[in-house]
């Protein structure tokens, strides 16, 4: 439901499952610290809305609902993580001792995938019984995908190098906004159009995968990227398509 206001814009009312889904959003924001202040993550929820259901929000103040629905969402994720560490676990066979160089090499990335799996479905599992909770409905389904869940359990065990990737294309303010939300995931490297194309050329080729971000770039930067880079991809259409661009590039790399 919308309707006119003042200045020509619409007014937008949230239904119960939206206030619900952006409340989840800002909850896992704040945990991961791509957000430092509800206000910030609450702006960053609303990309899980469409367009037209998003809303300009100035101050907490006018989403009066909010604080209530998030104390119960945190009391329910502490509950989560009490099941989670509550939980018994998996059996890890221990390895044949291996050399002093292996050990520091290795030892981390044959744990990873067992800790990873077991981690991920119980992760899972708490959040949906948190997200029935909230809704008091009988079932309700999780809205992080496996992929997604298998990235933030990868970023918080953290015994492996994080890929890295190349975005080409950005200014100072919209790097930070890519750093605050994709930066715990990957190692993100970034270029300016105004820098030397032989910096682009190495940087290309030291990376996972490459993104350029067509809007502010020239062709030529994009020709270079696209021969040099390992996983190449163009992106163009504002922040919002960057950002799906980003997702789908992790996902991969994950």
């Amino acid at each position: 439901m919308a309707r006119a206001r003042k200045d020509g814009l619409k007014l937008v009312y949230w239904k119960v499952e939206e206030k619900e889904k952006i409340v989840r959003a800002v909850a896992l924001a704040l945990h991961m610290g791509t957000a430092t202040n509800k206000l910030q993550a609450l702006k960053m929820a609303q990309e899980e809305l469409p367009v037209n259901r998003r809303r300009r929000i100035g101050a907490m103040s006018e989403v009066p609902w909010f604080e209530e629905m998030y104390a119960k969402a945190i009391a329910l994720v502490k509950k989560a993580q009490e099941q989670i560490d509550a939980a018994p676990k998996p059996e890890i066979v221990e390895p044949e001792p291996a050399p002093v160089e292996a050990q520091e090499q290795g030892l981390g990335e044959e744990l990873r995938p067992v800790l990873v799996t077991w981690l991920a479905g119980i992760f899972r599992e708490a959040l949906t019984l948190a997200v029935r909770e909230i809704a008091g409905a009988e079932q309700s389904t999780i809205s992080m995908s496996p992929s997604k869940v298998t990235s933030v359990i990868n970023s918080a065990i953290g015994t492996a190098k994080k890929p890295s990737v190349l975005i080409a294309g950005l200014k100072g303010a919209q790097k930070q906004v890519i750093t605050a939300e994709f930066g715990h995931l990957v190692d993100l490297r970034f270029y300016e159009s105004d820098k030397s194309k032989d910096q682009l050329r190495s940087m290309a080729e030291h990376c996972d995968a490459g993104i350029a971000f067509t809007d502010f770039l020239s062709h030529s930067h994009s020709d270079i990227m696209e021969a040099r880079c390992k996983n190449y991809v163009a992106a163009g259409g504002g922040m919002t398509t960057l950002k799906d661009t980003i997702r789908n590039v992790i996902s991969k790399l994950h």
